[in-house]
């Protein structure tokens, strides 16, 4: 609730002559703006800022005529409360008035003869349209109980909403500020329209809070514009917005969606920090002369409330059978159901152009991080849209690319981890160790004593090593030839016998009754099904250690 405070001469004439209409007001400006330009000429014109604690930056001037014109121009509206509705005073019952208590002012009422024959505010207009304000205006603290209506007011002075409540829409269209802006801490709770405003000076909505939609489009910001902290509950709108200056939207939050096209900003643009909620923001051909600052910029997926009926959470707790809803539903079927609430995301078929607008900015930003993360949404954003998992839905291009974006992902996180592939490597060389021990002939225990191997697990295991390491003439090792003569037995192979030391001396031919069975030289008896096993278990290992590789490349932001 707005303070009370004393109410001096000169604001108690500023609140008269705005009850009185904007044709009073402004006959009043004009006047105080022609005596500005007298004192200029004359050459008398000569103004400090001045800081007082409550109104930061108020002018000064050792001047006495200087001073007196600033004194009557500067407008001081703070702490006060803009009432409309039905009036209880039956002396003024067909008037605007101050409502007042011993000379502490406490409401400026408007009064609007509908709400005073329903009873209750019906929306009766706060009209400051077309307003000059010849000098600074201080409207710190302020409460607007009313539809604020501030279009194509200019503005020639600091101007103060700090901390100002705007209970209902508040309407800035147009309007020119000339001097130092500042909104920190203003409360907008209905819709707030800046569209097409001009701001020349330093414009600031530290931590400010727009409960409805905030509408900024083709604003331009001649200056420094400040963002940082402030709270966007719904939809924000700064479509072809200019930022002439260093732009800062730093730790600020999204709620809804952000719509920033075709924005122009010439200076930097700070948005370290900043939290989008359940939409993607639009950059879609933003354009930036200098880099962009994303670092610890969050850009979360939506979120779909779980569906009500029991059927339907069934389908919702189902991470990826939700697409035989998405793939296999006619279009009737997709128009009478909202198909996309079984799903963990909105399809909206514009967000892989977003994404695709944020990893642009990364890109130019110089910030890898962030690319690869926008590059994994971009992927994620073609699923039940473009890409889709049944091949007669949209054709086996499609099934291919959504299937494998899910194996990408669930694999090695769109090549940002490397412990998934490393998992997974593992993962495949104890399975398929199992394979080649489960596909064993009897008698290995005895085989593998006789082959000089421990165990029949540790053969498997070396030919699953073999397999998955992929080393060039790793399979002519003896212990690799003893693994699979463990598993599988040896081939019936006869080799000619040792000559003996006489028919070397003697240089005579062995005879074929020499040849013998040599079963140490005998070659392992694989079976069919183990070699396409192995070569299976080849390329799958194959697969993964290319991921582990792009991992680290892109751990290590290797080009």
């Amino acid at each position: 609730m707005p303070k009370k405070r004393k109410l001096d001469k000169q604001t108690k004439a500023h609140i008269e002559r705005f009850l009185q209409g904007s044709e009073v007001w402004n006959a009043w400006a004009n006047k105080m703006l022609a005596e500005k330009e007298v004192l200029e000429q004359s050459g008398k014109w000569n103004v400090h800022e001045s800081y007082d604690g409550q109104f930061r930056g108020c002018l000064m001037s050792y001047n006495e005529q200087v001073q007196a014109w600033l004194d009557e121009a500067f407008v001081d509206f703070s702490d006060l409360n803009f009432e409309v509705g039905p009036s209880s005073d039956k002396i003024a019952l067909n008037t605007n008035k101050i409502v007042h208590n011993k000379s502490l002012v406490k409401t400026v009422h408007l009064f609007d003869p509908i709400s005073n024959i329903l009873g209750f505010s019906y929306g009766y207009v706060i009209n400051f349209s077309n307003f000059i304000f010849p000098s600074g205006v201080n409207f710190h603290s302020a409460k607007f109980n009313g539809r604020a209506k501030f279009n194509s007011v200019k503005f020639y002075g600091r101007t103060v909403f700090s901390s100002a409540k705007f209970i209902s829409s508040a309407n800035f269209s147009s309007a020119e500020f000339k001097g130092v802006a500042d909104f920190s801490s203003a409360k907008f709770k209905g819709a707030a329209n800046f569209s097409s405003a001009e701001f020349k000076a330093v414009a600031g909505f530290i931590s400010a809070e727009f409960k409805d939609g905030a509408e900024f489009s083709l604003v331009t910001f001649h200056n420094r514009s400040s963002f940082s902290k402030t709270t966007f509950a719904k939809t924000l709108n700064l479509i072809e917005a200019t930022f002439g200056g260093y732009a800062q939207f730093s730790q600020a939050k999204f709620y809804d969606e952000a719509h920033l096209p075709a924005i122009h900003a010439e200076r930097a643009f700070d948005l370290s920090g900043a939290t989008f909620f359940n939409h993607i923001p639009n950059y879609t051909q933003a354009h930036f002369l200098e880099s962009p600052r994303l670092d610890n910029i969050t850009v979360l997926e939506p979120i779909i409330k779980k569906p009500r009926h029991s059927w339907q959470r069934y389908f919702w707790n189902k991470k990826y059978s939700t697409y035989l809803a998405r793939c296999w539903g006619n279009k009737k079927q997709k128009r009478k159901f909202s198909w996309g609430q079984f799903t963990n995301k909105h399809l909206n078929p514009d967000e892989e152009a977003h994404y695709r607008a944020l990893k642009r900015l990364a890109i130019q930003a110089h910030d890898h991080d962030n690319e690869m993360k926008f590059f994994a949404g971009e992927i994620r954003s073609r699923r039940h849209i473009t890409d889709c998992a049944m091949p007669w839905a949209k054709g086996f291009a499609s099934s291919a690319r959504y299937w494998a974006g899910i194996f990408y992902e669930l694999t090695s996180n769109f090549g940002r981890s490397l412990i998934r592939p490393l998992i997974c490597w593992f993962a495949v060389f104890f399975l398929f160790s199992h394979l080649y021990l489960s596909a064993s002939s009897l008698g290995v225990n005895q085989r593998c004593e006789n082959s000089a191997v421990l165990t029949a697990r540790q053969a498997a295991n070396t030919i699953s090593l073999k397999n998955a390491l992929l080393v060039v003439g790793l399979d002519r090792t003896d212990k690799l030839k003893r693994a699979y003569a463990c598993l599988y037995g040896a081939a019936s192979l006869y080799e000619k016998a040792s000559e003996t030391t006489q028919q070397k001396n003697h240089g005579q031919k062995p005879s074929h009754q020499g040849i013998r069975k040599n079963p140490s030289r005998r070659a392992p008896d694989i079976p069919f099904y183990v070699n396409t096993v192995g070569i299976v278990q080849s390329l799958l290992s194959l697969i993964f250690i290319f991921l582990f590789l792009l991992a680290l490349r892109n751990q290590f932001k290797i080009k």
